[in-house]
C-alpha cells in the first residue's frame, strides 16, 4: 500500500480560492507507478491549489445555502465518507478528514483498473484504511490544539514525520511517537541490538513500571414509551503504559461475569502474539462482585514503548445503571418539569461527578426557576439550560432522588436562543453526565496477581478504572422521541 500525494488545506475563509494550502507533498515514483497499473491516466497531478480547491468544494466546506444541490443531496449518490471523489471523478479515492481548522488529505494508490473502483465499498478498501489512520497521525503531529496556524516549526517536525514514516511513499511505522523517540534518540546505547518488534524501536533504560487502566464509556437512551426499546450500551477500553528494558513479554488474566459478553466482543492491539481461548469456571477469589459464572481470557504480548490502546471491547447490559424518568409540559411562558432518577443495584454509589442537564429548545431565555425539593442545587446555564448538580451519591436506603418544579421564561421583546427543529412543544430531552473511578459497569478486571514479565525482572505494576456517560439521553414521556420503533408482531 502507498500513498501518491498528501495535502494539508486551511479552512479560512478569508484564504478561500487563493493561498489556503498549507503543505503539499507528492511521491513521484508512487504516481507513476498508479499511471503504469492504470489507476492514473497521467504520473502527474493537477495543480495542488485546484486540488485543494476540488476537496473543499466537494467537503462542502463553506457551503451556506440550504437550497438542493443535485450533485451534493440527490438520493441517487452513493457517499462513503471520508472516501471523496474530485474533478469530474479523475481523482479517486481521495481521503479527508478536518480537525482543527485543518483540512488532511491524501489519495491512497489502488493498484487496480477504473473501471472496477465503483464496485467496492469503503470498508472492503484496504489502503482507504491505512490512509485514513495516516491522516489522523498527521493531524496529530500537526495540529497545536489551540486552533492556532500552523507554524513552521510544526511544518518542519511534520516533513521529518514523513520522511521516517514513508521515504517513498509506502508507510512503515506510522506512530507519532514511536518516531519522535528515533529522531530524539542520540546515544546509542538506546537502539536494540537484538531483533525486536517494528513498534519497540527504541530501548527503554531505567525504573520498570506497568500501568493498566480500563476506561468505559455508556450510550445510554431512555424513551419511556410503549413500542420503544430502550438503548444502552457499554464500550471500554484497556489501555497500557510498559516502561519495560528490552523487548520482554507480558501476560495478563482478563476476568469478566460470562452473561456480559465483554470478552467475547474484543479486538486487540497488533502486538498482542496470543489471546487463549475463553476459559469459563467459578469464582475462586474473595471478589464480591463476581457471584456468578465468569469468563477469563489470558493476553501475551510485547508493548510499545509509548502508551497505548491494548484493546477495545463491547458488553451487554442487564440494566442501564440510572434510570430515568422525564416528564415536560408545555404553556406559553412556563413548563413544568418532573425528573426522577434510580441507581441501579449493581452501579456504585460514589460518584466524581453527577449532572442532570435540562435543555429548552425554541423558547426566550428563563427567567426564574421554582422546584421542590427547595434544596436542589439548579443553575440557569447559557440562558436556556438548567444544571441540576445531584451530588456525589444517592440516597443509601431509596437510591431515588427526584425533581419537580416549574420554570419560567422571559415575557420581553428577546430573541430565541437555542432553535432546534424536532425539538418543539413537548418534543424535549434531558442529558444525565457522570463519572465514577475505580469501578467498570461491565465487571471486567485484571486478574490479581496475573500480571507477569518474561524474562523474569523486578517491576512494579498498577491498575486503575473509570466509567462515563458519553451520551445519556432521557426523552419526555409525554412527546414524541428520536428513535427506532419496535416491528409490530
Amino acid at each position: 500500500m502507498s500513498i501518491c500525494a498528501v495535502w494539508i488545506i486551511s479552512l479560512d475563509a478569508k484564504l478561500r480560492g487563493t493561498k489556503n494550502l498549507v503543505f503539499s507533498r507528492h511521491y513521484p515514483v508512487v504516481l507513476k507507478k498508479a499511471k503504469d497499473c492504470g489507476f492514473l491516466l497521467k504520473a502527474q497531478l493537477p495543480n495542488d491549489e485546484d486540488i485543494a480547491n476540488a476537496i473543499l468544494e466537494e467537503l462542502q466546506i463553506y457551503r451556506t445555502s440550504s437550497e438542493f444541490v443535485s450533485h451534493f443531496d440527490s438520493c441517487m449518490l452513493y457517499r462513503q465518507a471520508p472516501m471523496y471523489s474530485i474533478m469530474d471523478d479523475t481523482i479517486w479515492p481521495i481521503v479527508a478528514i478536518s480537525k482543527s481548522g485543518l483540512t488532511f488529505a491524501c489519495l491512497p494508490l489502488l493498484e487496480m483498473e477504473r473501471g472496477e473502483k465503483r464496485k467496492l465499498k469503503c470498508k472492503e478498501i484496504g489502503p482507504v484504511t491505512i490512509a485514513y489512520s495516516l491522516l489522523q497521525n498527521i493531524a496529530d503531529v500537526v495540529c497545536s490544539g489551540h486552533g492556532e496556524l500552523v507554524t513552521e516549526e510544526k511544518l518542519q517536525e511534520l516533513r521529518d514525520y514523513l520522511f521516517m514514516c514513508m521515504p517513498f511513499g509506502t508507510p512503515r511505522e506510522m506512530d507519532p511517537a514511536t518516531i519522535r523517540g528515533i529522531l530524539s534518540t542520540k546515544d546509542p546505547v538506546l537502539i536494540p541490538k537484538q531483533k525486536v518488534p517494528a513498534w519497540r524501536p527504541v530501548a527503554y533504560k531505567g525504573k520498570q513500571h506497568i500501568h493498566l487502566f480500563i476506561q468505559e464509556s455508556i450510550r445510554c437512551v431512555q424513551y419511556d414509551k410503549p413500542g420503544m426499546s430502550d438503548i444502552c450500551d457499554v464500550y471500554g477500553t484497556i489501555l497500557c503504559k510498559a516502561e519495560l528494558e528490552g523487548a520482554p513479554e507480558v501476560s495478563f488474566d482478563l476476568i469478566s461475569a460470562s452473561d456480559s459478553q465483554a470478552l467475547e466482543n474484543t479486538s486487540f492491539h497488533h502486538c498482542v502474539q496470543l489471546s487463549d481461548a475463553l476459559s469459563t469456571s467459578m469464582p475462586v477469589d474473595d471478589d464480591k462482585s463476581m457471584t456468578n459464572d465468569y469468563s477469563v481470557r489470558s493476553i501475551r504480548f510485547c508493548p510499545p514503548i509509548e502508551n497505548f490502546h491494548l484493546c477495545h471491547y463491547k458488553s451487554l447490559l442487564e440494566e442501564p445503571p440510572i434510570l430515568a424518568y422525564y416528564q415536560m409540559t408545555d404553556r406559553d411562558d412556563c413548563a413544568k418539569i418532573k425528573v426522577s432518577l434510580k441507581l441501579w443495584k449493581k452501579m456504585k454509589n460514589s460518584f466524581d461527578y453527577l449532572r442532570i442537564s435540562i435543555p429548552f429548545f425554541n423558547r426566550k431565555s428563563i427567567r426564574r426557576v421554582d422546584c421542590s425539593p427547595v434544596s436542589a442545587n439548579l443553575n440557569i446555564f447559557d440562558k436556556n439550560t438548567i444544571i441540576w448538580n445531584v451530588g456525589s451519591r444517592f440516597p443509601s436506603k431509596t437510591l431515588e432522588i427526584f425533581i419537580e418544579g416549574t420554570v419560567y421564561f422571559s415575557t420581553t421583546d428577546e430573541k430565541i436562543v437555542k432553535h432546534d427543529k424536532f425539538c418543539t412543544g413537548l418534543n424535549s430531552y434531558i442529558l444525565v453526565s457522570f463519572k465514577v473511578t475505580d469501578f467498570v459497569y461491565s465487571g471486567i478486571k485484571i486478574g490479581n496477581g496475573s500480571i507477569c514479565v518474561y524474562p523474569n525482572t523486578k517491576f512494579k505494576s498498577s491498575t486503575g478504572a473509570e466509567v462515563v456517560s458519553t451520551e445519556y439521553k432521557i426523552w419526555n414521556s409525554l412527546g414524541d422521541a428520536i428513535g427506532c420503533s419496535e416491528k409490530p408482531q
